[in-house]
């Protein structure tokens, strides 16, 4: 089957609005064998904290997607979050100096006008929701190994939250913890394997970053189980799916372009999804390739016009996908290349050339159905040594390829993807 691009960024600002804090319905691993081997328990709040983010910072966030999401070949399903990559390079930008840290924040779109850590912070508080009218977002930072790097350790504990972790990075044992890590995080939704680690694991390897994002939110607007249906998808090769309709139309930002629509779908607590539809006449390969159409989507959460809404009535497919892969040669491709080779994060771990990044793992999924939306991920790097009349009803009716983005209240690109074929 043909597989379609998703790209997921999640940075969800936490709704402090959203009413009422039910009895947790997730349960986590409180006897993770990991947890033997935790050091420190870093002061995280949720539920309780909405500070306004940089608009600088916000804006890099989705100049970095759009950077991430043409680094791939787009011709595939494929499903990743910047939110977890841009989290991580975060955590290696720290630790990073002279040239390395340069082209770091060039990557990122770091561009002197805030303070990185502080933003970093200020967006993980926000997003620490626990099953908050029906939403739980998570993101999650550790640091697996040894360094006397002190001051490191301690941003890190600070401002990212991360724990700390004494284990083994040289023995292949070590990526059983490190994936048990990533499950616990996540509530097993990737189901992680310790062969998914095993990239990070070497002989040379000597620090391990790693983070994790989840979010579980349900739909503001009802998409009832009893109106499903059977219908083709016009993909790369017409395939029949099961598709969900709304309850009712409802009025939700609607756009027409010149060879496209868009449209925003809401879940609780102000997340949205937003999808971009290419006309059925268009080269849907050509046309998710393009920049100008892919910041149109990551831009339409931006527009805030009260002048671009219908009444819209949805049909949209039920999905679900999930893979991992290395990030290395998209990371080079992007101008990231010192890091990986002639590198300085003596910040971080050694001196100026003695150790560099060994690697960068990913692995995210997606799963949208008749509650709403189940997404995690993960990255990680490890530090090795060198070697006017009454308002129309617009049908927006999903039947073909289409891109889309999921954005918190604040419009900060939570997820973003394209679906080929179903």
């Amino acid at each position: 089957m043909k597989k379609a691009l998703l790209v997921a960024l999640l940075s969800a600002i936490p709704c402090i609005s959203c009413a009422g804090t039910k009895e947790s319905y997730h349960t986590f691993n409180k006897k993770a064998e990991y947890k033997q081997h935790q050091e420190n328990n870093p002061n995280k709040t949720y539920n309780n904290f909405n500070k306004e983010l940089d608009a600088k910072y916000v804006q890099a966030a989705r100049d970095f997607s759009l950077d991430m999401y043409l680094s791939f070949d787009n011709e595939d399903n494929t499903v990743f979050s910047p939110i977890s990559i841009a989290t991580l390079l975060s955590m290696v930008e720290e630790g990073s100096k002279a040239n390395t840290k340069v082209q770091l924040d060039n990557v990122l779109h770091y561009d002197g006008s805030f303070v990185v850590k502080e933003e970093m912070k200020k967006m993980l508080l926000n997003t620490a929701i626990r099953d908050q009218n029906d939403t739980t977002v998570e993101i999650a930072q550790s640091v697996w190994g040894g360094t006397n790097k002190e001051d490191y350790l301690k941003l890190l504990e600070e401002y990212y939250f991360a724990e700390m972790i004494k284990a083994n990075v040289t023995d292949p044992s070590t990526a059983k913890l490190l994936a048990e890590w990533v499950n616990d995080k996540t509530y097993n939704f990737l189901k992680v394997t310790p062969d998914d680690m095993l990239g990070l694991i070497d002989p040379n390897t000597a620090l391990i970053l790693l983070n994790a994002v989840y979010l579980e939110s349900k739909w503001d607007i009802k998409f009832p189980s009893e109106k499903n249906h059977q219908k083709p998808f016009y993909g790369l090769q017409e395939q029949t799916v099961t598709y969900m309709s709304s309850e009712s139309e409802s009025v939700q930002p609607y756009v027409v372009g010149d060879n496209y629509v868009m449209s925003s779908i809401p879940f609780k607590c102000g997340i949205r999804m937003n999808i971009i539809l290419p006309n059925k006449d268009v080269d849907y390969k050509a046309f998710f390739k393009n920049r100008n159409n892919m910041k149109a989507l990551l831009d339409f959460t931006n527009t805030n016009n009260e002048d671009l809404e219908e009444k819209v009535r949805f049909n949209i497919p039920k999905f679900t996908f999930k893979n991992n892969f290395s990030l290395t040669d998209n990371l080079m491709s992007l101008g990231a290349t010192d890091m990986f080779g002639n590198a300085d994060i003596s910040g971080m771990i050694g001196r100026p050339g003695e150790y560099c990044i060994g690697n960068v793992v990913h692995g995210a999924g997606i799963q949208i159905d008749n509650n709403g939306v189940k997404a995690a991920a993960y990255t990680g790097a490890n530090a090795t040594t060198k070697a006017g009349s009454p308002a129309p009803i617009r049908y927006f009716n999903v039947y073909n390829p289409f891109a889309y983005t999921i954005t918190d209240r604040n419009g900060l690109p939570l997820f973003m993807g394209t679906m080929y074929s179903i």
